[in-house]
């Protein structure tokens, strides 16, 4: 019997660190500031939702004096060009896919895979390791460091789907698991807590399944 269980993502918020220079305090600004935000996931969901609730509350808060120009559901840019764009400042802000911030940083990557199931005690519980002093300087200097951008905060997008052939309830059930991750920090993850990483590609990772491969 197969078993659904959940496994946190995140996404990242960032701004271009040249804007923050010689400490200008925007709500004093003479004239009107504006700013890119763009965003790659599908219509409707917590990142597109939570990116226009993020430029209502900055247009609120700023008196008009902060206009926030949206680009979402890729619109302008997809998960990977996005990354770029933010780097060499053709966008001010990106709402950024955790896992693919790896392609840079496998500290980042870490962070963002960092919520197995059985690991938690809940949603609160991850979303506290999350918002560590600690984990937020790390993110701090690696998004500095790998693209020249300021780390506004984390957040967890929803849940994906593990279909496994056996529960998964705690750390010990990842024993011996032949599971399938996407990159080399989820591989060291997932094999520090006992699984078997597989390198399965996603048009074939259903068909593997059946077999028992994973």
């Amino acid at each position: 019997m197969k078993t659904k269980t959940a496994l946190g993502i995140v996404f990242f918020f960032v701004w271009a660190i040249f804007l923050f220079a010689n400490d200008m305090d925007f709500a004093y600004a003479a004239s009107k500031v504006k700013l890119g935000l763009t965003s790659s996931t599908t219509p409707g969901t917590c990142v597109e939702v939570s990116a226009d609730l993020f430029k209502k509350l900055v247009e609120q808060r700023s008196h008009g004096s902060i206009e926030i120009i949206r680009y979402g559901a890729g619109e302008l840019y997809r998960d990977k060009e996005a990354f770029s764009a933010l780097s060499e400042g053709a966008i001010e802000m990106a709402a950024l896919s955790g896992p693919l911030a790896g392609l840079r940083s496998r500290a980042l990557e870490f962070i963002a895979i960092f919520g197995a199931v059985g690991m938690w005690d809940s949603l609160y519980h991850y979303q506290r390791f999350l918002d560590n002093p600690e984990i937020r300087k790390i993110a701090s200097d690696e998004m500095q460091k790998q693209y020249n951008a300021k780390f506004l905060a984390p957040f967890t997008y929803g849940v994906g789907i593990v279909g496994s052939r056996r529960p998964i309830h705690t750390v010990e059930d990842y024993k011996n698991l032949k599971l399938r991750t996407i990159g080399g920090a989820m591989a060291t993850c997932y094999g520090a807590l006992g699984a078997i990483p597989t390198e399965v590609s996603s048009s074939e990772q259903y068909m593997a399944l059946h077999p028992g491969q994973m």
